[in-house]
């Protein structure tokens, strides 16, 4: 492999998608905190001694954050838009897990072929599943910009939830950002 203009382009495109990934999961992180604040307010019960286990991984994260909008009448109106938006996220974790812990098939095609082929391993209910993924270049860059996108609203909603913006002015943001998410 000879490393020039094409592995420097892939890898800037590799490394794009982990920077907005490190973004968007520091606004997931940020939404679950404003949402944990919350919930205690509502509660009246603030006793960090008690033994809460806040969720650790994005899937059980992006559960608790659906969960918390769909529990609480006061956020049905953005309940639905907060589902797709996290069912998006969880997809997008699909494919950064695949780049992150995949193994590349062809380093050479993937350069400066159209297409990356990525081979993973997981393992579900003792069983070892191998699954193969396809990304061309204009979907890893799709991957980036679609997480830094989701990293802004989810960020705007942690500024919701923690009352930054009034009612009038959250509308209109959902209203903006949710055009930029289609």
């Amino acid at each position: 492999m000879e490393q020039g203009a094409p592995f420097d382009e892939f890898s800037r495109r590799i490394g794009r998608i982990f920077v907005a990934w490190a973004v968007l999961e520091a606004a997931v992180n940020g939404l679950l905190h404003a949402i944990l604040l919350l919930h205690a307010i509502l509660e009246n019960y603030v006793d960090t001694s008690a033994g809460f286990d806040k969720p650790r991984n994005l899937s059980k994260k992006t559960e608790f954050i659906r969960r918390f909008f769909k529990q609480h009448p006061a956020w049905e109106f953005v309940s639905e838009t907060v589902n797709s938006v996290m069912d998006r996220v969880d997809f997008l974790a699909d494919g950064r897990n695949a780049l992150a812990h995949g193994l590349i098939k062809d380093m050479d095609s993937a350069i400066i072929g159209p297409d990356v082929e990525i081979l993973l391993s997981k393992r579900a209910k003792g069983q070892e599943l191998r699954m193969r993924y396809t990304f061309t270049h204009d979907q890893l860059l799709s991957l980036g910009n679609q997480a830094l996108v989701h990293a802004v609203f989810v960020g705007h909603l942690a500024e919701i939830v923690n009352g930054h913006l009034g009612e009038h002015d959250m509308q209109n943001l959902l209203r903006e950002v949710v055009g930029q998410l289609r």
